[in-house]
């Protein structure tokens, strides 16, 4: 398990007293019907966290867990369209195996910090200006 946040690799301590961890979950869609072999899609959900530190700290200290290091709790969570390739199961007759799953994330539908940033100051520079013009027209 990798996690690389803004260009800076984290890392989980291991075999000390308090590990780190990662958990991912997905959720697919439960009402999908896996009728025979062939490809699939449908929505799905996604849940994770991760306990660990920037991978400079983790390899500085090998030796140290979590409640050395002061590990960082991060939370995760999403969701988008996963398509399965579904084959025949040839060991067990009649089964079938997802033999491939590729996720395809959604993006967030809340705006960027940026986003929202560009838009209060354009809020405030229309308020601005229909002040400036109401108190031009009081003043003549």
């Amino acid at each position: 398990m990798s996690l690389t946040m803004h260009g800076v690799p984290w890392g989980l301590p291991m075999n000390t007293a308090f590990d780190g961890e990662a958990i991912a979950q997905f959720d697919i869609n439960p009402r999908l019907m896996l009728t025979g072999p062939g490809t699939y899609s449908t929505t799905f959900a996604f849940t994770g966290s991760f306990l660990g530190a920037p991978q400079s700290v983790v390899s500085s200290n090998p030796a140290l867990g979590c409640d050395v290091i002061t590990c960082t709790l991060l939370s995760f969570n999403g969701g988008g369209t996963v398509k399965l390739n579904v084959d025949s199961d040839p060991n067990f007759p009649g089964s079938l195996d997802i033999t491939q799953a590729s996720f395809a994330f959604k993006p967030s539908s809340a705006p960027t910090p940026s986003s929202a940033s560009l838009l209060l100051l354009g809020l405030v520079a229309l308020g601005l200006r229909a002040w400036s013009k109401n108190a031009a027209r009081t003043a003549r």
